[in-house]
């Protein structure tokens, strides 16, 4: 029953958000001030939230888990905000990296909106989760829609090149912060993080990897869907590009 609830919530919030955007029309700079702050709040509110104390050395310690390290590709977008938030507006690295965030703050939020995990009303950690995600939406949906930083059809490749180096990155990054245990002389592996989700699916008892190739054919399923999900994102720059294509080229027959 949660679920529904903080999703309603999420969804009212958003449509406070995009009334805001299109009604008061704010710069990109002021949009992204305002979400480094919320990036900020949403940061403290959840290793605050997540945080455990255990005994080390007769002393109580802070720590939070691995899990709730900021290397999702959600979190990691923190430091994107930042970045496109100080660059200067005609800069080829941003044009790359807002043209990249677009569509992994839609499809990520959306998926990370319908696969929350678990949440209670209890815990601040579950308003954080939702309020970031759906903040991500809004960004992702507004940069669709502004012109100060322009997105052309070839950042659809550079948006697949960023992704897949971050993906096969985050096999490395789970490999390092994995758990091992050692019996027998022989280390075994006990817990591992899922950064990216390229170590397991986020529904494991729907898709159970018992096979090696379960694993691979999983990758390739997710390849796949990145390359047309971004895609259909990208349909309206494709079809943009084209009709200006098509303007100059009549231009130019008429100017003859």
């Amino acid at each position: 029953m949660e679920h529904p609830i903080f999703l309603l919530i999420t969804f009212i919030l958003m449509g406070g958000a995009f009334g805001l955007i299109y009604g008061l029309k704010p710069s990109f700079k002021t949009v992204f001030t305002v979400a480094c702050i919320g990036c900020v709040i949403s940061e403290v509110v959840k290793t605050f939230s997540c945080m455990e104390f255990e005994m080390l050395d007769g002393q109580i310690v802070p720590y939070i888990s691995m899990a709730h390290v900021p290397l999702h590709l959600c979190s990691i977008q923190i430091l994107f905000i930042f970045l496109v938030r100080f660059m200067k507006n005609d800069s080829h690295a941003k044009s790359t990296l807002v043209a990249f965030m677009f569509p992994t703050f839609i499809i990520g939020g959306a998926l990370a909106l319908a696969i929350p995990g678990e949440i209670s009303f209890t815990n601040p950690q579950s308003y954080q989760f939702f309020f970031y995600h759906g903040m991500l939406i809004v960004l992702g949906i507004y940069i669709m829609t502004q012109k100060e930083v322009k997105i052309l059809p070839k950042h659809y490749f550079s948006t697949l090149a960023i992704l897949g180096a971050m993906a096969f990155m985050s096999i490395y990054t789970n490999s390092i912060l994995a758990h091992y245990s050692f019996e027998n002389g022989e280390a075994v592996l006990k817990d591992i993080t899922n950064f990216f989700f390229v170590i397991k699916s986020p529904l494991p008892s729907i898709i159970p990897f018992t096979e090696k190739w379960h694993w691979y054919l999983y990758i390739c399923a997710i390849i796949v869907i990145a390359f047309v999900a971004i895609a259909l994102l990208y349909i309206p720059f494709f079809v943009k590009a084209q009709k200006e294509k098509r303007k100059m080229h009549t231009e130019d027959l008429t100017s003859r």
